[in-house]
């Protein structure tokens, strides 16, 4: 298949096969390649050049409403405004691309790696993702996977809200300014993942509820865990070493937290709020939590146990 230098518009049911990695061009106009139909498969593609107009969000592959089950496999996504779109498709596979955004462009000006709106069942997995405004950023998207995904040099590594019933696992997010940033969620499964290396945050949770968060890696950020208005989370072993603050805490009761890592934060816990908080299990605690009642000393090596059923209280 030769390099095809002007848009595309999917709007039968087909695989379009790149053998020895084509080149479809956009031309900087409009959206390299239009999904219409579904259970549409795209793979081994470069799909490159896209417009850069965000009123008409100008993807390299935009997958419109309806294109239910299409997979984009194994391409190549450069220089596109959005990388992909995916509005209204439901059980959409995303799988193996390496996506970069116009990186010349300030930030504001840049569309996402993948926006994902309003979907069921989507599949996104391992994808390498940089240089766009925010990696993944999802929205009234559930029963989804996000497994494996490098995100890196980017606004957020992923900017979520008005989601639920989602997985996130083994996804690694570096040098942005936020890592991980789950807002407005519940049902949550975000289970080791790595995340270091952001200006801000490595894994921000404000405003969640009912899930379960387990086995991450935060290190080296500005702050391991921004926790906000958090109700009902299982937070536990996962392991905060090394960032400015350990974790910063508001207004979030009723959490079960145990068997945590706070190795040598300069601050180990932030506290906005009235009382100390309740530290639960939290092992290998090296240095002093600083809250809003006072400073809480923590002492080394062993486990504390205090309070194990509830970390904070508002």
């Amino acid at each position: 298949m030769a390099a095809a230098w002007k848009n595309l518009r999917v709007d039968r049911t087909l695989t379009l096969r790149g053998i020895n990695r084509p080149t479809i061009s956009g031309s900087n106009k409009g959206d390299t390649i239009r999904v219409i139909a579904p259970d549409v498969v795209i793979e081994g593609l470069i799909v490159t050049d896209s417009g850069d107009s965000l009123l008409k969000q100008n993807a390299g592959i935009y997958i419109q409403p309806g294109a239910h089950r299409a997979i984009v496999r194994n391409c190549f996504l450069s220089y596109n405004l959005f990388g992909l779109w995916i509005e209204k498709a439901n059980d959409v596979q995303v799988l193996n691309n390496n996506i970069t955004g116009k990186r010349n462009y300030d930030s504001a000006k840049r569309g996402n790696g993948v926006e994902l709106y309003n979907t069921k069942g989507a599949r996104i997995i391992g994808n390498e993702i940089s240089f766009v405004r925010d990696a993944l950023y999802i929205d009234v998207s559930h029963h989804a996977v996000f497994q494996r995904n490098r995100l890196h040099h980017s606004r957020y590594g992923t900017h979520y809200m008005n989601s639920y019933y989602n997985l996130w696992e083994d996804n690694d997010t570096w040098h942005n300014r936020g890592g991980l940033a789950l807002m407005e969620v519940r049902d949550q499964t975000i289970r080791n993942n790595r995340a270091w290396k952001n200006s801000d945050h490595g894994i921000m949770l404000r405003t969640l509820q009912d899930s379960e968060v387990d086995g991450n890696w935060v290190a080296n950020n500005g702050r391991g865990f921004f926790v906000y208005d958090v109700e009902y989370i299982k937070l536990r072993d996962n392991v905060v070493a090394n960032n400015r603050i350990g974790v910063h805490l508001s207004g979030s009761p009723r959490n079960e937290v145990d068997g945590n890592d706070f190795v040598d934060n300069q601050q180990q816990v932030k506290y906005a709020g009235t009382r100390d908080p309740g530290l639960g299990r939290q092992r290998r605690a090296t240095s002093g939590a600083t809250t809003g009642a006072g400073t809480a000393t923590m002492t080394a090596a062993a486990d504390i146990p205090t309070k194990p059923t509830t970390w904070w209280t508002a």
